[in-house]
C-alpha cells in the first residue's frame, strides 16, 4: 500500500503540483444566490456533456485558459485537448460500455478574490472534484477542475473529503 501511495505521489508531482488548486488570496468577492445557482448548473452541465460525449460542449465549460487535472490524465488544457479527453473516455469510444448514471454532486462553493472555488464530493467513495471558477462574458466557467480519487485524498491526509 505504501508503494502505491508513493507511486501516486510521484505521478502527481510529475503531472504538476501547481494544478491541484489555486490559493485563496486577497479579499473574497461576494457571491449572490444567482451566482451559486449558476455554478451548480455548471457542475450539472459537466456531468451531462461528459455523459453524452458532447466534446465541444464539454470544452466550452472551461475558461479560455482553463484546464482539467487528474493524476491519470495530468493537466489537460485548451479546447482541442479537452475535446480529445472526452472522445477518449471509454463510454465515448465505438462499442464503448454505457456510462453509469453518476448523478450531479452538490458543490460546496466558497468566495475567493478571483471568483469562487468549490468542492464536489462524489458518491460511493468516488473521489472529489476541486474547482476554481471564473466569471466570463459567457457566464461562470471552470478555471480549473481537478479530480482526486478516494485513495489520493486519503494519501494527502484528508480522508473526510472523500466520504
Amino acid at each position: 500500500m505504501n508503494r502505491l501511495v508513493n507511486v501516486m505521489a510521484i505521478g502527481m508531482v510529475a503531472c504538476g503540483v501547481g494544478a491541484l488548486s489555486e490559493a485563496r488570496q486577497g479579499t473574497a468577492q461576494a457571491l449572490t444566490a444567482q451566482d451559486r445557482m449558476e455554478i451548480q448548473q455548471l457542475s450539472a452541465r459537466y456531468v451531462e456533456t461528459l455523459g453524452a460525449c458532447a466534446a465541444a460542449d464539454y470544452a466550452a465549460l472551461f475558461a479560455s485558459d482553463g484546464f482539467f487535472f487528474s493524476g491519470f490524465r495530468c493537466k489537460v488544457q485548451g479546447s482541442e485537448n479537452l475535446m480529445a479527453l472526452v472522445r477518449s473516455e471509454r463510454h465515448c469510444m465505438p462499442n464503448g460500455a454505457p456510462r453509469p448514471n453518476m448523478g450531479v454532486p452538490t458543490v460546496g462553493i466558497h468566495e475567493t478574490a478571483a471568483g469562487a472555488s468549490g468542492t464536489a464530493v462524489l458518491g460511493n467513495n468516488g473521489g472529489v472534484y476541486e474547482d476554481v471558477y471564473v466569471r466570463t462574458p459567457q457566464g461562470w466557467r471552470f478555471k480549473s477542475r481537478s479530480y482526486f480519487t478516494a485513495k489520493e485524498i486519503a494519501s494527502r491526509g484528508d480522508s473526510s473529503a472523500a466520504k
